[in-house]
């Protein structure tokens, strides 16, 4: 016997539970989120190529977190991308995110866009390997999104266009141009 209303069916069952619980769109979202965590782990010494169809994720570790707005302005907290190295005579791009990791796992959305590197091509030589190296910001962003007491961060590479090779993610803290307004 199904009874109707208040938001949805219910099944009449035999035993101390009389009224099942019913299955709302949220209950399915929470038990496919659970299900679908990936293992992270940090990026290691080698070189590693971005690949279009699988986004590189690691895990990093911030330098120091809980900082005080004085240290912030005076610091601020970087994600650094080194030793990136992309043909000179193609169009390259990729995307970066950052999350938030659940311990040593990452939940199945990228996380929050940081922003993009972008490299036209240009030069006559086939062939030819130009290396660079990336720094965003993340100080506000970390606000944002209430990450300020993690410990580590989930970096995702997403590969838009192009071959790329990189050879490091780090967070770093830098060291402000501009003095403190008082």
């Amino acid at each position: 016997m199904l009874l109707g209303g208040l938001g949805g069916l219910y099944g009449v069952t035999a035993g101390p539970k009389v009224l099942a619980a019913p299955i709302t769109a949220e209950t399915k979202s929470k038990a496919t989120t659970e299900l679908s965590l990936t293992r992270v782990g940090e990026f290691g010494t080698t070189p590693q190529a971005l690949d279009a169809s699988n986004p590189l994720r690691v895990i990093v570790a911030r330098p120091k977190k809980n900082r005080k707005k004085k240290e912030k302005q005076e610091k601020v907290e970087v994600i650094q991308i080194k030793d990136i190295k992309v043909t000179t005579n193609e169009t390259a791009r990729f995307d970066v995110y950052v999350a938030v990791p659940y311990g040593d796992l990452a939940g199945p959305d990228y996380g929050e866009f940081v922003g993009s590197f972008v490299r036209l091509a240009h030069g006559k030589k086939q062939g030819a390997k130009k290396k660079g190296k990336l720094k965003l910001g993340i100080t506000a962003l970390l606000e944002d999104i209430d990450a300020e007491d993690a410990d580590k961060l989930v970096v995702t590479l997403v590969l838009r266009t192009g071959s790329v090779t990189v050879g490091g993610v780090s967070i770093k803290l830098l060291q402000t141009d501009t003095p403190a307004v008082i």
